[in-house]
């Protein structure tokens, strides 16, 4: 801050003129409050009242998670009819998300090494995370395509 910015009297400034001059001395002098108060002034909108608000955050989040179950088409009543519980059989439970593989050019070098794998050429320790992810991808995509197949 320049010796001039230091010891000019703000209130000698207009601080409601949108020049680079001003703009670069209210964020020298002014706090943060004070420059939203003056954003405020500039674009004509009412000034924040800037004492605190106290509010019950629990009853409004939970207002507020029941207007949008209630703009996706449940009522409040059947926002809560589920219990919090899950399922007791582990297999109708959530699915479980796993990584996605990435594409691209990075990626297609790491696929050509996964597949030039060989006893002669070992396969590098950098792609085997690689190899462990898609592995874990294929099992599953089979597993859900066979359950898609024995289907009536």
């Amino acid at each position: 801050m320049t010796e001039h910015e230091r010891n000019v009297d703000l209130s000698t400034v207009n601080q409601l003129a949108d020049s680079d001059m001003v703009h670069s001395l209210l964020m020298k002098r002014c706090e943060m409050r004070e420059r939203l108060d003056l954003v405020h002034a500039r674009l004509g909108l009412p000034i924040l009242d800037s004492a605190g608000t106290e509010a019950d955050w629990d009853s409004i989040l939970t207002a507020e998670g029941q207007l949008m179950h209630v703009e996706y088409g449940l009522n409040s009543y059947a926002a809560h009819s589920q219990p919090d519980s899950g399922p007791e059989d582990d297999e109708a439970g959530k699915p479980r998300r796993y990584a996605r593989v990435a594409t691209g050019d990075v990626m297609m070098t790491s696929y050509f090494r996964i597949l030039r794998d060989t006893p002669a050429a070992p396969m590098n320790t950098v792609d085997r995370p690689l190899v462990a992810l898609l592995q874990t991808a294929n099992h599953d995509a089979f597993l859900n395509l066979e359950m898609v197949l024995a289907l009536p």
